[in-house]
């Protein structure tokens, strides 16, 4: 009898206002749940792998606090049931750092026996697939690059943005008080 593989879902959503605006992590863990259970996974709730404010792109879902570190000192630890599969959503739930550093983190978790599934394509990275078949892994780095990419892009233009509303509040061109942000639009 083939043993049933374990799934463990990862959900993350950068900030807390993308949860009051939309279902981010009600979305990602029903549609987690429904790829599971097409799968015949049993989905493994012994770690709640849910991060809520803790940036991909700056790596903060790997801290020690977070749900993803949480989960990557267990498998270092032996403490993940396997066969087991880490499922999220796409990669960019995983990081959004520098290739080489998402790289790792992939390459850490698929050297451990676990593969990564992303629901969202239906694609499986395992130790035996990509080396067998490299183009997954080639993939992978090209969305690793491209989410890195669109993270560092929204982050210059914040930066530029809060740059040109200090410059108007220094001018006098638009008034700063604490019920409004730099843009004169209230806080929510």
């Amino acid at each position: 009898m083939e043993q049933q593989i374990q799934c463990y879902s990862y959900n993350r959503i950068s900030t807390i206002g993308v949860q009051r605006r939309g279902d981010g992590i009600p979305r990602q863990l029903r549609l987690s749940h429904e790829f599971a259970e097409q799968k015949g996974w049993v989905m493994n709730t012994d770690f709640s792998l849910i991060d809520i404010g803790k940036s991909a792109y700056h790596g903060r879902n790997l801290d020690d606090n977070a749900a993803l570190g949480q989960f990557i000192h267990a498998l270092e630890n032996g403490l993940i049931q396997k066969p087991a599969v880490l499922l999220i959503e796409s990669l960019d739930r995983l990081s959004r750092e520098r290739i080489p550093k998402a790289l790792q983190l992939f390459l850490t978790i698929i050297n451990y026996g676990v593969s990564i599934c992303t629901h969202f394509d239906g694609q499986i990275f395992s130790e035996d697939r990509v080396q067998t078949d490299p183009s997954p892994l080639m993939l992978a780095i090209c969305i690793m690059a491209r989410a890195h990419e669109e993270s560092a892009t929204k982050s210059r233009r914040k930066k530029e943005s809060w740059k040109k509303a200090r410059e108007k509040i220094k001018n006098g061109i638009i008034a700063h008080n604490a019920h409004s942000g730099a843009f004169g639009h209230p806080f929510h």
